[in-house]
């Protein structure tokens, strides 16, 4: 679980760096969908997900979590979770 955590922070690391750039992103989120549906990924297991991920960054961003930062964040993972979704069901 640990070494999944890590990719997970790059990638949305890299997304978050990347947001004037997602087209250039797209091939590689794309791939990487298709992977997870291999490891038997399904669609809810991405709100899981999202869901932890909003969760962990209230906590640790605290007062710092403004509305703002939290529409920002789902976002950015919607975007990511997306692309891999479409990748994999297609």
């Amino acid at each position: 679980m640990a070494a999944q955590t890590k990719m997970l922070i790059f990638i949305l690391g890299s997304a978050v760096r990347g947001l004037n750039r997602m087209q250039e992103q797209v091939g590689g989120l794309r791939a990487l969908g298709e992977r997870h549906l291999d490891y038997g990924v399904k669609r809810a297991d991405y709100d899981k997900v999202a869901s932890v991920l909003i969760r962990t960054l209230k906590e640790f961003l605290a007062d710092e979590f403004t509305v703002e930062v939290q529409h920002a964040w789902v976002t950015v993972y919607g975007l990511v979770a997306e692309t891999m979704i479409e990748a994999a069901e297609n």
